[in-house]
């Protein structure tokens, strides 16, 4: 399904854009309009215990940008960096690992390398441990916008044209970044948090309904 988020992709940086095409082609990373990717600043990724902290990069195809959002602003800036360079190629369909079917018209072409975003104004973490917390609370968000953005693109195409469509696409996406300090707060992160470890002690408990996975829901619009 082209609009669906692709599984995330593991959060060490490959080592370039061959092998990232490589690993990301049975997902079919060109014909995706939206890609989650958890940042680690861990270097080796042998080295399961390594890292400090995670932030969230995203890959938004109407605006053909690979937009990173970090709750402790550059410290993830090189991770994040490194892998939008080795993932890029694969995601614009120029390393030859395009999807079968290709990217939907409706989501705008990719025709060049996408653009590293860092985002500004993302809500800023207060101690040295809710990164993870708010990485997952982004991460809800982003997914919320692109099913609510997604809705009216093909409407958008069809009365604006291809052009003026992908410029209202990143408009819109940008006015939501804008908005994330009116509802990411502490109080929001430590929500997410206690949902995170009552799901976790559910399993443990062997409660969880079979079938069903548990979500965080967070209210990003």
């Amino acid at each position: 399904f082209p609009h669906a988020p692709v599984p995330p992709y593991p959060p060490s940086p490959p080592a370039g854009p061959d092998m990232a095409a490589e690993v990301l082609a049975p997902l079919q990373p060109a014909g995706r309009g939206l890609v989650l990717l958890p940042v680690n600043d861990n270097p080796d990724a042998g080295q399961a215990a390594g890292g400090s902290h995670w932030s969230l990069l995203v890959f938004h195809r109407p605006s053909n940008t690979l937009r990173h959002y970090d709750s402790s602003a550059g410290c993830n800036t090189r991770p994040a960096r490194q892998l939008a360079s080795a993932i890029g190629p694969a995601l614009a369909g120029g390393s030859g690992q395009a999807a079968a079917a290709g990217p939907d018209p409706a989501l705008g072409p990719a025709p060049a390398l996408p653009r590293y975003v860092e985002v500004a104004g993302v809500p800023q973490q207060s101690n040295g441990y809710d990164c993870g917390a708010y990485v997952l609370a982004l991460a809800d968000a982003v997914c919320e916008w692109w099913q609510e953005q997604h809705q009216t693109q093909r409407q958008q195409l069809e009365a604006l044209g291809e052009g003026r469509a992908a410029a209202a696409a990143a408009e819109g996406w940008e006015r939501r970044e804008r908005a994330l300090r009116g509802w990411l707060t502490p109080a929001c992160v430590a929500g997410v948090r206690s949902e995170v470890l009552r799901i976790i002690r559910a399993k443990a408990a062997g409660r969880s309904r079979k079938g069903v996975a548990p979500r965080v829901a967070v209210r990003g619009a």
